[in-house]
């Protein structure tokens, strides 16, 4: 498994190593977050767990319980700002790319919608999903934990997130504006208001998804999102 990973994220290796060297408030790194992170992921299991009629045991929610206990416990600690919010943005995406990989993978708009939740630490959230993996499975020592379907299917949800935010990060997770709130409020006779920023945000994700490339493009598809009976603008 671990030469499967290293296979499918050897391109980006060297913008890993560089993202994880990246300093933090406080004079840590994005890995000292990480590393707290893969400590305190599971904090939130004892207080979630449940156990249905068949005897299976859940955690439902222990992701965002846990991540409120990492800021916490952090905070006493007395670590920056920065650290504990990224530690805590970690532990409550950790499970993320696991939903992710027993859907229909990775499409451009849910690479977009992951990084747009997550942010700069969606990157290290992929590699705490990793590692979380590969410890839930009994491992011969000789041979390391057994390949499965759930752990290709993550692999293949890693390679394609990795690819966006650091090969297509202007396209895929912050792509460069085709219009901005006074164009969007001059053409569509608006003041200014929520409702502008939900069409910028509306424009974005449409673009990342690669559905629209030019201003007309963008302004044809908000008419068409405000004269649908669902629109939400």
């Amino acid at each position: 498994p671990l030469r499967l990973a290293q296979t499918e994220l050897t391109a980006y290796a060297p913008q890993l190593q560089a993202y994880l060297r990246q300093p933090m408030d406080g004079g840590l790194t994005r890995l000292t977050a990480l590393r707290l992170a893969a400590l305190f992921h599971d904090a939130g299991k004892a207080q979630t767990k449940t156990v249905e009629a068949d005897g299976r045991i859940r955690f439902f929610g222990h992701d965002e319980v846990g991540a409120q206990m990492t800021a916490d416990r952090l905070r006493q600690l007395r670590l920056s700002k920065g650290m504990v919010q990224a530690a805590a943005q970690i532990v409550g995406g950790h499970m993320r790319p696991l939903l992710l990989s027993e859907g229909a993978g990775v499409s451009r708009r849910s690479a977009y919608r992951f990084f747009r939740a997550y942010g700069d630490e969606g990157a290290a959230i992929v590699l705490l999903s990793l590692a979380d993996s590969l410890a839930t499975y009994d491992a011969d020592p000789a041979q390391g934990p057994p390949i499965n379907g759930a752990w290709m299917r993550l692999l293949k949800v890693a390679g394609p997130l990795c690819e966006t935010y650091f090969v297509k990060h202007e396209v895929g997770v912050k792509p460069r504006p085709l219009l901005d709130g006074r164009e969007l409020m001059a053409h569509f006779s608006l003041k200014p208001g929520p409702e502008v920023g939900r069409m910028l945000a509306f424009i974005e994700e449409a673009q990342a998804a690669g559905e629209i490339g030019s201003v007309d493009e963008a302004l044809a598809l908000v008419q068409e999102k405000r004269s649908a009976d669902s629109a939400d603008f």
